[in-house]
């Protein structure tokens, strides 16, 4: 469950509205890394195996399943996933009295350090600053992580052709 849910519903006792959708934040995620680890011939059993909603009908399944392999398809076509040196990174810094938890979807490897990237099946203008702030932290727990960090990439995948949005990492902004 998601922990902003999980903490409205217990910790707070606020009954927050559940979606058909419940359960779908990471597939996307998950079905990328697994066809990146597992290899791109098992795409359609990898996206099989990743979708599941409890809460929504057959038809939302098989849309679900068939936008995220769409999805991950275009990875393999415009050749990013190729690239990709590893996925999934997990790590824990402490900005002032807060824990901050995240994972990093993947990174590329070059010769100034390596490239965070970000996986986003849809990119909404209003958010943007949102997402740029994400990759911020992410750079940040990847330099305590002991990694140089040498840029940050927003992908969308949401539109016919993968679109990439660079995010500025530099030093003060970090």
């Amino acid at each position: 469950e998601c922990p902003y849910h999980f903490y409205a519903r217990y910790v707070k006792r606020i009954n927050v509205p559940v979606g058909k959708e419940l359960g779908a934040g990471n597939i996307m995620h998950k079905s990328i890394h697994r066809v990146k680890t597992e290899g791109n011939v098992k795409i359609d059993t990898i996206v099989k195996e990743e979708v599941y909603l409890p809460l929504g009908e057959y038809v939302d399944q098989i849309i679900t399943e068939k936008t995220v392999t769409k999805k991950v398809q275009k990875l393999i076509d415009a050749g990013i996933l190729e690239k990709i040196d590893q996925s999934e990174y997990s790590f824990s810094i402490l900005l002032k009295d807060t824990l901050v938890t995240g994972i990093v979807d993947a990174s590329i490897k070059t010769n100034k350090g390596i490239d965070i990237v970000d996986w986003k099946s849809g990119v909404h203008e209003q958010f943007l600053n949102r997402y740029k702030n994400q990759i911020k932290i992410y750079v940040r727990g990847m330099n305590e992580l002991g990694f140089t960090v040498s840029k940050g990439t927003i992908y969308d995948l949401s539109k016919d052709k993968v679109t990439e949005i660079d995010v500025h990492i530099s030093k003060d902004e970090v």
